[in-house]
């Protein structure tokens, strides 16, 4: 509605609101806007961004880690990638967002795979706390799950950087999705992954079947 209203007043379309605080050349509306802006980035990205990372950096670290240590390394990561050079043209912006939509189509394939087709969506809630619970697969590693990721990964970004895929590129979520949905199934083999399959001198071990519906 506003961007629909600057083509009535200025005669052309505004959509960005710093350009439209600088069209208004009011002092006390730019000030107002201004501080608006920066509140709304602030507020975004320490709950969008920030505490995210650091409850994962927590989690991979926890005895190391509390939340001011990994908010101020969450803080340094960003920087240290840069993201204002992203920026300077908007086809990386949407190079980037379409690698990273990628990467997340093999993450939501491996989780509906696991859910709804592996467990019948039946878990138990203990166990995804447990160690060495039902859910410890190999100490600690789902390698079903990971190489299914990696695979479904590679094939969903390979499309960015090799011209002669670039439809693979323009389905990345589609793709990758799809791929690690079917690969994680082929791994894990619909039940107890075998472990042998990926640690051959390991020694035999017997699985004892359980199942829990949550309450």
């Amino acid at each position: 509605m506003t961007t629909s209203a600057t083509v009535i007043v200025f005669g052309h379309a505004i959509w960005n609101p710093v350009d439209l605080l600088l069209a208004l050349n009011n002092t006390t509306v730019t000030l107002l806007g201004g501080a608006t802006i920066v509140i709304a980035t602030l507020s975004v990205n320490v709950v969008a961004n920030i505490m995210p990372a650091c409850y994962d950096l927590i989690n991979l670290m926890p005895r190391r880690l509390d939340f001011h240590r990994s908010a101020y390394l969450v803080l340094f990561l960003g920087l240290t990638f840069m993201p204002w050079l992203w920026f300077t043209q908007a086809t990386s912006v949407f190079a980037l967002l379409n690698i990273i939509s990628g990467l997340l189509g093999p993450v939501t394939g491996v989780m509906l795979a696991d859910y709804f087709v592996r467990r019948r969506q039946l878990l138990s809630l203990p166990d995804l706390y447990r160690r060495h619970g039902l859910y410890e697969g190999l100490h600690g590693w789902g390698v079903a799950a990971i190489l299914a990721f990696l695979i479904g990964g590679f094939l969903a970004v390979i499309g960015a950087f090799v011209p002669s895929l670039a439809l693979l590129n323009k389905l990345s979520w589609f793709v990758g999705c799809g791929v690690s949905f079917t690969l994680y199934l082929v791994f894990s083999q619909g039940g107890s992954i075998d472990k042998r399959r990926f640690l051959p001198n390991a020694p035999r071990v017997r699985h004892e079947q359980r199942e829990y519906v949550t309450e």
